[in-house]
């Protein structure tokens, strides 16, 4: 009987796979991205996260409103909003590749314990917010401008 639970667990493992999470905010091209300013171009949302995404991360700012992986809202966050990269990690999962994922800071937002991403990950196109459909560690996160512009000036890192 232990045999077939062992198999079983192990079976729903490989199905759903294993995730790690590794901070890669001090590897080159990323360090340059950290308390970079951007203005939303669009209304967003924040929007609970399906447990079917898991290359998206904890929260979703994203401006569609319908798409399986948005559960929830929890906030509307309005254009001309200024946001800002304070993390880069990169998602993987065994089975299914990996994932940048940008952590933000959004003046007004604080959910304890919650991060606030945009979905920069070819897995789910409809939701994607970097101009290159794929991304590999290594490669630079070009932001569509269609969701954000640069802030005309930037803060200085050491106030994240």
């Amino acid at each position: 009987m232990q045999l077939r639970s062992f198999s079983f667990a192990m079976g729903l493992l490989l199905i759903n796979g294993c995730t790690s999470i590794k901070d890669i905010s001090d590897e080159s091209p990323y360090r340059e991205t950290i308390g970079q300013c951007y203005v939303l171009q669009q209304d967003m949302q924040i929007w609970e996260n399906s447990a079917g995404c898991w290359e998206i991360g904890d929260l979703i700012l994203s401006p569609h409103t319908s798409h399986y992986c948005a559960t929830k809202s929890k906030a509307d966050i309005p254009k001309g909003t200024e946001i800002t990269i304070i993390e880069v990690k990169e998602r993987w999962q065994w089975g299914a590749g990996a994932c940048a994922q940008l952590v933000l800071a959004i003046p007004g937002i604080d959910i304890p314990g919650r991060n606030v991403s945009p979905p920069v990950c070819f897995s789910r196109p409809s939701l994607n917010w970097n101009e290159e459909l794929v991304w590999f560690r290594g490669d630079e996160i070009q932001l569509k401008k269609e969701y954000v512009k640069p802030c005309e000036s930037t803060p200085e890192r050491s106030s994240y």
